[in-house]
């Protein structure tokens, strides 16, 4: 996801289709996030894969992925997409040998050029390697570095550094101090190796986006080797420029998986993190948005999902202040589509479309009541978990106070459910959702817009 010149922004990524195809879908919304042109590449057995993007100066765009013929037993190709300002394909290019090679991160360097970071099988010393490509605009190769040993290695992240060098965030499987240690490399201009530092314990750690600070590097990744139970969790590491440890650490919900894609610098030198967490042990994935201050600090959090699985891959900070995530939803599948790109925008305390999402009502520390969005059209997913069993009553009051919808009364009693509403019967305004247990009550506000 880029924010765009105009104020809008352009999103970049893979939907899954019929017959378990991949194609490659690219949208630009305006600042309010309506739809100004939706393409896609879709080529019948084909899988094709976009994993990051740039946009050049002249309003084109320029992806990175990979490209794999369903028909043909050649191994999938690194994959560069150019579109033109209405996102309509140029032209592409392949990169690549007789085995996988995938990019995964695409930036513009200060020499106006391409520099990308992925994985190769094809070369390098052992079963995938770190692959760190400088090329033109036009896609022409300046030069080419590989880095790992003998096991699996692979770059998921690089960035430009003040020195005109590059630093790069991956995994390693060949080095460290458990199966797999997130991997951070700092090269010169030409991708000479100036250093590399591993961090993790004795299971798995994984590092997927890095930011430069003045006086470091923060990343975001995930552990399994620390935090609860041996389970996913986010995992955050702050270094000095060396690469040297400052603090670490993770963030979960007592759940099997939490993990942090993409963090984002704010003005108040705070960070915001956002990934998925599973909110109940076995349940289906939410998005997971989580501000900290510059020691790691929790400041505040908010998760957004459907009935199945949502989450986030990107984040950007807006020009309001606020914050744009982009991300997956499984959540509202239509005949042909199975996964959608998910974009959302909230205000600088993580609120969607500014409607505050709080608790009001009495007697509620026992109750816990989630709504997403807070701002819909057709529909809206509630979920709600009670720390006792309980028979609970659950629907929607107009502004008024009216009862307009009766949502689910138990004579069960239950403890933990998640509900995905049609709305489309009830006129556009504000809404309260109640959920009612004995003489105690909790509530959220929305808003219905068409």
């Amino acid at each position: 996801m880029k924010k765009r010149l105009d104020g809008g922004y352009s999103i970049i990524g893979t939907a899954g289709i019929q017959m378990g195809r991949m194609i490659i879908h690219l949208l630009v919304v305006d600042s309010l996030g309506n739809l100004q042109c939706s393409t896609s590449i879709n080529k019948p057995y084909v899988h094709k894969s976009a994993y990051s993007f740039v946009q050049l100066p002249d309003g084109r765009f320029t992806s990175v992925g990979y490209v794999d013929s369903l028909s043909d037993p050649v191994p999938p190709d690194m994959y560069l997409v150019w579109f033109d300002a209405n996102g309509d394909t140029l032209r592409s290019e392949t990169y690549g040998g007789d085995s996988l090679d995938i990019g995964y991160w695409i930036e513009i360097t200060p020499d106006s050029n391409f520099i990308i970071a992925g994985e190769t099988k094809s070369y390098g010393l052992g079963s995938s390697d770190v692959w760190l490509i400088k090329t033109d605009t036009a896609g022409n190769i300046i030069w080419t570095k590989t880095f790992g040993g003998v096991s699996y290695d692979v770059a998921r992240c690089v960035k430009n550094t003040p020195d005109m060098g590059f630093i790069i965030l991956g995994s390693t499987y060949s080095s460290g101090a458990g199966f797999s240690d997130i991997w951070l490399l700092k090269t010169d201009s030409l991708g000479n190796l100036e250093w590399s530092k591993t961090y993790g314990g004795e299971c798995y750690e994984w590092g997927y986006e890095v930011e430069i600070l003045d006086d470091g590097y923060i990343i975001i990744g995930q552990t399994n080797s620390f935090g609860w139970n041996y389970a996913q969790d986010f995992y955050l590491i702050r270094t000095d420029s060396s690469g040297d440890t400052l603090w670490t650490k993770t963030f979960d919900n007592c759940s099997d998986d939490d993990v942090g894609y993409s963090i984002t610098c704010t003005l108040d030198n705070s960070f915001v993190l956002a990934g998925y967490t599973t909110p109940q042990v076995l349940s289906d994935k939410d998005i997971w948005l989580i501000k900290i201050d510059s020691m790691g600090n929790i400041l505040w959090q908010r998760t957004f999902g459907g009935i199945k699985d949502d989450g986030a891959y990107s984040i950007e900070t807006t020009s309001d202040s606020g914050f744009i995530i982009a991300g997956y939803t499984f959540t509202q599948p239509t005949d042909t589509i199975y996964s959608e790109i998910y974009l959302i925008k909230t205000d600088s305390l993580g609120n969607v479309y500014g409607i505050e999402e709080r608790n009001f009502g009495f007697g509620i520390k026992n109750i816990e009541l989630k709504i997403y969005p807070s701002v819909v059209r057709n529909s809206i997913s509630i979920e709600w978990t009670l720390k006792k069993p309980a028979c609970i009553e659950l629907s929607i009051y107009d502004a008024t106070g009216s009862k307009v919808k009766a949502v689910r009364e138990t004579d069960i009693p239950i403890y933990y459910n998640k509900e995905f509403i049609d709305l489309r019967d009830l006129a556009c305004g504000v809404y309260f959702i109640i959920l009612k247990q004995n003489n105690k009550q909790v509530g959220k506000k929305f808003a219905i817009i068409r």
